[in-house]
């Protein structure tokens, strides 16, 4: 049994005459690989996205639905929602005023540096999208 050595194994590639832009075939990516570049690729695609809406002075959707939560909260807390469940073992027939929620997120949203106008379409899109949304 013959073993090659470096330099016969040297010739023998020299004699194929291959050309000095051969590369090996690319081998198919991995499930997980596949996977891991689509991840980066919408951590990118949001990237992109997260720093067009700063520009434009628009909230974050994340922000504005923490608004609307503290809102809600708040308002529940002003509606004593707490003792009218001790007192009753339910939500039924606790009011909470729609344009009372709205406003606190509003305020919410200008206290934080944002427009009326660019607070108003945030909550619309979140709270009233449209139907095709």
């Amino acid at each position: 049994m013959t073993f090659f050595n470096n330099s016969a194994l040297q010739h023998i590639l020299d004699d194929l005459d291959l050309d000095d832009d051969f590369a090996p075939s690319p081998t198919p990516e991995s499930a997980s690989a596949a996977a891991a570049k689509a991840k980066r690729d919408e951590a990118e695609r949001k990237r992109i996205e997260r720093a067009e809406r700063k520009a434009e002075g628009r909230p974050d959707p994340r922000l504005v639905d923490t608004i609307i939560v503290r809102a809600l909260a708040d308002a529940l807390k002003a509606a004593g929602a707490r003792a009218h469940i001790v007192r009753h073992r339910k939500l039924d027939g606790l009011a909470l005023s729609a344009k009372e929620i709205l406003a606190l997120a509003m305020k919410g949203l200008q206290d934080r540096g944002f427009a009326k106008d660019v607070a108003k379409v945030a909550l619309q899109g979140r709270l009233l999208p449209c139907e095709h949304d």
